[in-house]
């Protein structure tokens, strides 16, 4: 049974709780305050569409900008924020048409006379500036509503709730949450070194929306990297839960409504529930072929079924904990879908300009949403036509936006150019795949959608089938019966495409029980699914309960009541439904990947050592953890390159640090060849060190040590002295030759990293 290790976890949270409060500051202030200066305002109706769009601003010229400074060689924070003054003189000239010799004049003049005022007359200039907060104050108590004030906390508290439930992993460890975790943690480092692209196992040609926006959190709040990626998930989970909050509030006219959507997401569904309201996914070899009105459906008849719910249902859960980049294309889902939606309907240009921009989003993080939106939109154009909405001049817009985005949101596919055809797509796009794999253009062999019966290897592009829960089919049932009476709304158009998301991803969910080949893994199709459920959910509820209580609750005593009856309820229903925090799976996933005290341990080794004096002898998920402060020798490689009688052990950093399992981490990777023969391994590493304590008395002391793990460090400075005074005698000191001689990482899973001792990183 695999250790649950609660070690390093107060440790964490102490570290984390300070970082987050930082963090939320710096967000806040350049995803919202600062494109609000930068940014035309214009379109904006509400305090929603503030929030949306200036968000959105922001992160489009992240994408964009960074990564072009970077191929440029230009890149650094202080050059981006000049960058970032410079683009609010180009939009004052040129969209908002002032001539920047008046303003600046204007704000000359100001600025003088500021302090002019101060210096005549400093306490009359004090005095007023405490009138008008004095003021505003009042105004403020003077239109004070108490049952308002309940209202909105009550709004926020239901709305928050489910985003600290999902995200409450990122508080606990450092450790990382998944595979592609210790990727991303990889690339960010090469980001530091000025490298937007290197042949790494997911950077090489793969999306860099998730690296850039993580670079660009470190960078404003500058947060070592641990951190960031410890807590950045919180607020892709809340742009996540917003634009499903904008998306229903911005169809019904209601927040009570986009918060219900919010909260039945995150606190009923994205649970141990979830199987209630999902399918089960089949293997089978020969499914049965039924015929319904000339269409022929596979029917699941299973020779395999897994029933750990555990392994299938805390996907969308876990993932979003980790921040994923398939997740975080989840962000930008349905507000292109309600821009979309709204191209048609509306004669406003924005909402083409908020489609085309949230479409290059979802090509930069993870293309692999586009298939949903390609579900639903295709369906919603051709009701669009019905209705009359689609003209030739929408058209022409909305072709050159979906061009554009496509262009323009798969620019890392440049990286082609270096690193030869893309990489394994897997989970997220199996179709893909299959089809990149018969040309002959996947740059990694493509393992991935196969699962082993027996000795054969099955596909599952062809075998695996759902089938779904009773819950699920009445959904259905609901979101056909919803299109079908949508004809008898005033809002037909609006209503019908509503319910068209909803049709769009269950056929993409159902595309094998079709025929058709499996465009998505069901795993990653679970979140559409969630969120499918969730904003017809949120539609019904604001017409069966928020419309018809619209009357009732205009008078102040009964809206109170009727939002105290509405958070006791909600109070009873996250009381009553399960938590995958008291599950053991939780639990163990905060040391799925390693022991959350060795992340501790390195981030600490991070921050009380200087940078590059010191080395990480460990196994493999340390490695990424090290970049851009220190190095890392792989286990097995030192094991193989460095034995315990050498009067010196060649390791060109002054101190040296050992991280030993005691007991040795179930992980075993994804079949790389250093995680085999783990227990023998550290078996091996063990008796390593004690015949080195033999031999070498007194070098090694204890630097940490549990129940389950043991981290010695080795002053190595004596090895550092003999080099310096090897290389006096040659008067010139090759670092090639004396840093790298046999033994010095010769050969070592680090070496690529090691060189930078030559580059002079």
């Amino acid at each position: 049974m695999q250790y649950i290790d609660y070690v390093s976890t107060p440790w964490v949270f102490g570290v984390l709780i300070p970082n987050f409060f930082k963090m939320a500051i710096m967000i806040a202030l350049f995803f919202y305050w600062v494109p609000s200066k930068i940014f035309p305002q214009i379109g904006i109706k509400d305090w929603s569409d503030k929030v949306m769009f200036n968000v959105l601003y922001m992160l489009i010229y992240i994408e964009i900008m960074i990564p072009f400074m970077l191929l440029l060689g230009i890149y650094s924070f202080p050059l981006f924020l000049v960058v970032l003054v410079l683009t609010k003189l180009v939009m004052m000239k040129y969209y908002h048409k002032i001539t920047l010799s008046i303003y600046f004049f204007k704000l000359h003049n100001h600025f003088m006379t500021t302090i002019l005022n101060i210096l005549d007359n400093l306490p009359g200039y004090i005095e007023n500036n405490k009138q008008r907060v004095r003021g505003a104050i009042q105004a403020k108590i003077n239109t004070f509503s108490w049952v308002l004030a309940l209202e909105k906390s009550v709004l926020i508290t239901l709305f928050m709730y489910p985003v600290f439930l999902i995200t409450l992993r990122g508080f606990l460890t450092f450790s990382y949450g998944a595979p592609d975790t210790a990727q991303f943690f990889e690339w960010v480092s090469f980001l530091y070194k000025g490298e937007l692209f290197y042949a790494g196992k997911t950077a090489g040609a793969d999306f860099y929306g998730t690296t850039i926006f993580v670079f660009f959190i470190s960078n404003i709040t500058n947060s070592p990297i641990h951190v960031v990626f410890s807590l950045y998930p919180f607020f892709t989970v809340l742009f996540l839960m917003f634009g499903l909050f904008y998306f229903v509030k911005k169809f019904t006219d209601s927040a009570a409504s986009g918060v219900f959507a919010v909260f039945f997401i995150g606190v009923v569904l994205m649970t141990p529930w979830i199987i209630n309201f999902v399918g089960h996914p089949y293997l089978t070899t020969n499914p049965e072929v039924a015929e319904f009105l000339g269409l022929k459906f596979h029917l699941p008849w299973p020779i395999v079924f897994d029933d750990n719910t555990d392994l299938y249902g805390i996907v969308p859960y876990s993932r979003n904990s980790c921040g994923l980049p398939y997740e975080l294309a989840y962000m930008f889902f349905l507000p292109n879908l309600y821009f979309f939606i709204k191209a048609f309907s509306s004669d406003e240009k924005k909402y083409v300009w908020w489609y085309g921009v949230t479409l290059i989003l979802v090509f930069t993080f993870h293309g692999g949403i586009a298939f949903y939106l390609v579900a639903a939109s295709i369906p919603i154009t051709l009701w669009a036509i019905v209705n009359g909405k689609l003209t030739w001049q929408k058209l022409k817009l909305g072709l050159t936006a979906i061009v554009s985005a496509a262009v323009i949101g798969n620019l890392w596919l440049v990286s082609i150019l270096e690193y030869g055809g893309l990489g394994n797509i897997g989970a997220a796009a199996p179709i893909i795949d299959s089809t990149l794999k018969q040309l002959g253009l996947l740059r990694k062999s493509a393992g991935a959608g196969q699962v082993e019966l027996g000795t054969d290897v099955v596909e599952f592009e062809h075998l695996q089938l759902l089938l779904p829960s009773h819950a699920l089919l009445v959904f259905a049932g609901v979101v056909l019966v919803l299109f079908s009476i949508s004809v008898f709304f005033r809002r037909r158009y609006e209503i019908g495409a509503y319910a068209l998301v909803a049709i769009g991803v269950l056929f993409v969910y159902f595309a094998t029980v079709l025929g058709l080949p499996k465009l998505v893994d069901p795993s990653r199709n679970l979140e559409a699914v969630l969120l499918s459920w969730s904003i017809i959910a949120a539609l019904l509820f604001y017409w069966f309960i928020a419309f018809p209580l619209t009357r009732l609750v205009q008078y102040n005593v009964i809206r109170g009541i009727v939002v105290l009856i509405a958070f006791s309820g909600a109070v009873m229903i996250a009381w009553i439904a399960p938590k995958w925090i008291e599950t053991t799976k939780f639990w163990k996933e905060l040391n799925d990947m390693e022991y959350s005290d060795f992340a501790y341990s390195t981030y600490q080794i991070k921050q009380d050592f200087e940078p590059y004096t010191w080395t990480i002898v460990s196994y493999n998920p340390e490695y990424a953890e090290v970049l851009t402060k220190g190095y890392h020798v792989n286990t097995q490689d030192f094991l193989r390159d460095y034995e315990p009688y050498e009067h010196f052990l060649r390791i060109p950093t002054p101190t040296i640090f050992f991280f030993v399992e005691t007991r040795s981490h179930d992980y075993k990777g994804l079949g790389e060849w250093y995680y085999k023969w783990r227990p023998e391994v550290q078996e091996n590493f063990q008796t390593w060190l004690m015949m080195y304590q033999l031999s070498h008395p007194e070098k090694l002391k204890v630097y940490y040590e549990s129940e389950h793990c043991i981290i010695y460090q080795m002053d190595n400075k004596h090895y550092m002295k003999k080099l310096e005074e090897d290389a006096k005698k040659k008067k010139v000191m090759h670092l090639k030759t004396d840093y790298f001689e046999e033994n010095n990482f010769n050969g070592s899973k680090n070496e690529a990293d090691t060189k930078g001792i030559i580059n002079g990183i």
